[in-house]
């Protein structure tokens, strides 16, 4: 019962007392004037519980209206934050160079960055609620909603690379990457960005293609051939031919006239073989001037006889190179399966060998692999019995070739390249016995050598107070694979030491194409000694790009091949340019190996590869001639980056 019901009440017996008096005391004034005191002051006490109770609502309605204020200053400031961060969030997706968007569960639009508003050429508003269906290809959109779907059912990221369809047909390689956007622990929605990879694919094709094929003359290459021959000798054929094919007089055209006239001949070689190979045969480019030819289907001895004399009537025939005519010719030696070998490379060295009896007998002429050639095998024993003992006598020694910083002149480092100084023939390179050493087994005894010697030398100037750069040593695939390499190579260190990080390993493709799992373990353990990794001959080789990512390599060495004469070469300029947007994309550093002019200088500071090797700067020197250049800060004229040259 409230406090006024109770007040009434009160009034009311009040009331009822005094018309009781009245009735008995109305004669008595005094008596009339006690009640009408009575009366007024119950109407007094009624009036005050009435506005004390006004008053006190007055208050709490005071008190809310306060209350209320504050909360709405609360929520016009909670609102100003919203949109400044709202600014802010659409700020930072429209600083991105991707395509990016978020989307609510039924695959609608909330908001688009500046990127993909040009993309599809309409404004903002106008994208907002819209879904896929309304801007793409209809079979692409269908496969956006099913990734969207996914996305949001399993809670995980979706990344993935295709080929888009747009709605006027065009196509364009798209990078896709599509993550749930949770909201209180609940799916509310999808969030994605987009990229155009085009270049890249079209930069990997042709990296790829390099993998299997000659950028010179467009012939499958050496690993084209190891693949090819093993899957057929795998299928155990009745009879398999192997040709190998040397260019007569090679040199004399390549020193006489140039590297160019060097090439054309090689291209014509390439083409005349191709046009001469019946159907059954494929031609391969070993290296340098040395080819293969593999035939099936060749069974009698008068059937292989006719078709040698073919291709070497094809391909001896007169040549025009830069106005000069002359003969253009080779030797060939064969080899036949299951008579001269069972395996890929004893096939391809008997066929080598009974070329060079072939050459022996005179040159531009073909010869059939004997027995009796086998005897020439003599000479790997002699070349195997002196390269021993000049390793027990020390013959072997280094020489350092310098990588510059083209621009500012600075020496960053170096290449150790080992030489044999012959009691009888001087100075020899690695290309007349690395291939002798490979072959029997002692390129892991060299390597070691290399190794020991250089780290000597770095700890010599090292302790002699010079400013050493890193060096880098190059690492055969006999070697590497080795089950003790990381601790010869940490001993090495330790024993010398010289700080890890002035040593680099150089290896090339083919090693990071073995066994995953145990390479990327040698790897790690490798730079975990302090050393880096780097890639030699890159592109010339596998060139698969997935190994850049997962390995822990530093560098690249972009091949000589592409950087001879680049500035007159458009093919080589525009996988050089790839393969330098690829080292940066992927945070590697780069060097060109085999720089020799000025021109090819220029062009690759122009492509923005820095880092040069190569005889325009320096040839390999002594130890001895090092010292002078680490005493120098600059040692080298610095050159200016130029303007992008004309593609």
């Amino acid at each position: 019962m409230g406090r006024y019901s109770i007040l009434f009440i009160l009034l009311a017996l009040t009331v009822l007392v005094d018309s009781l008096a009245w009735v008995f005391f109305r004669n008595d004034i005094n008596a009339l004037h006690l009640l009408a005191y009575s009366a007024i002051v119950n109407l007094l006490l009624l009036a005050y519980f009435h506005f004390k109770e006004l008053g006190q609502k007055i208050q709490r309605i005071s008190q809310r209206n306060s209350e209320l204020t504050k909360q709405n200053r609360l929520l016009n400031i909670d609102v100003a934050a919203l949109a400044d961060k709202t600014q802010k969030y659409q700020t930072l997706l429209d600083s991105l160079p991707d395509l990016a968007w978020v989307k609510d569960p039924q695959g609608r639009f909330l908001t688009v960055n500046a990127q993909f508003e040009q993309a599809f050429g309409v404004n903002y508003e106008t994208l907002i609620g819209k879904t896929d269906f309304d801007l793409s290809h209809r079979a692409d959109a269908e496969q956006y909603r099913q990734d969207d779907l996914h996305v949001m059912e399993t809670g995980q990221q979706l990344r993935q690379e295709f080929l888009a369809t747009a709605v006027d047909g065009s196509q364009a390689w798209i990078e896709l990457i599509k993550v749930p956007v949770v909201k209180a622990g609940k799916v509310v929605g999808t969030a994605g960005t987009a990229r155009d990879i085009s270049e890249r694919k079209k930069a990997q094709e042709k990296l790829a293609h390099l993998a299997h094929f000659d950028s010179l003359t467009g012939l499958a290459n050496r690993y084209s051939l190891e693949q090819d021959l093993n899957r057929l000798l795998a299928q155990e054929p009745a009879y398999l031919l192997v040709a190998f094919l040397d260019m007569d007089n090679f040199k004399l055209i390549n020193d006489s006239m140039g590297h160019a006239a060097g090439d054309k001949a090689l291209r014509v070689t390439a083409e005349r073989l191709q046009q001469a190979a019946p159907a059954n045969t494929q031609v391969y480019r070993l290296s340098g001037d040395e080819f293969v030819l593999v035939a099936g289907d060749l069974v009698e001895q008068e059937q292989i006889e006719k078709w040698a004399q073919k291709i070497m009537d094809s391909v001896c025939q007169r040549c025009e190179i830069e106005s000069f005519e002359f003969d253009l010719a080779v030797t060939m030696g064969i080899s036949l399966y299951p008579h001269h070998g069972s395996e890929c490379w004893e096939l391809v060295k008997n066929a080598d060998i009974a070329m060079y009896q072939a050459k022996l007998a005179g040159r531009k002429r073909y010869q059939i692999f004997s027995e009796q050639f086998a005897g020439l095998a003599l000479k790997q024993l002699s070349m195997d019995k002196r390269l021993r003992l000049a390793l027990e006598q020390e013959q072997l020694f280094l020489r350092y070739q310098p990588m510059v910083d083209g621009a500012s002149g600075a020496m960053v480092g170096m290449e150790a390249l080992i030489r044999w100084q012959d009691p009888e023939r001087g100075e020899i390179g690695p290309a007349e016995f690395i291939p002798f050493a490979e072959q029997s087994g002692l390129i892991s005894e060299v390597g070691k050598y290399v190794l020991k010697a250089a780290l000597k030398q770095q700890a010599h100037w090292h302790q002699a107070g010079l400013q050493c750069v890193p060096v880098s040593i190059n690492v055969s695939g006999l070697q590497f694979h080795q089950h003790d390499l990381v601790k010869d190579i940490g001993q090495t260190i330790h024993e010398s030491g010289v700080p890890g990080e002035l040593i680099e390993l150089e290896l090339t493709e083919s090693i990071l194409m073995k066994d995953e799992i145990k390479l990327n373990n040698t790897l790690h353990a490798l730079r975990q000694l302090g050393l880096s990794l780097s890639v030699d001959d890159f592109g010339t080789g596998y060139s698969n790009l997935a190994y850049l990512s997962r390995f822990p390599i530093s560098k690249l060495k972009i091949d000589r091949s592409f950087v001879d004469h680049i500035d007159q070469q458009s093919d080589q300029q525009i996988i050089t340019k790839a393969i330098v947007e690829l080292a940066k994309n992927l945070g590697l550093n780069l060097v060109a190996e085999g720089v020799e002019r000025e021109a090819e200088l220029t062009h690759l500071l122009a492509l923005g590869c820095d880092t040069i090797q190569g005889y325009y700067f320096a040839k390999p020197l002594l130890a001895k001639e090092v010292v002078a250049l680490l005493e120098q800060a600059t040692p080298f004229a610095p050159r200016s980056t130029a303007a992008n040259p004309q593609m």
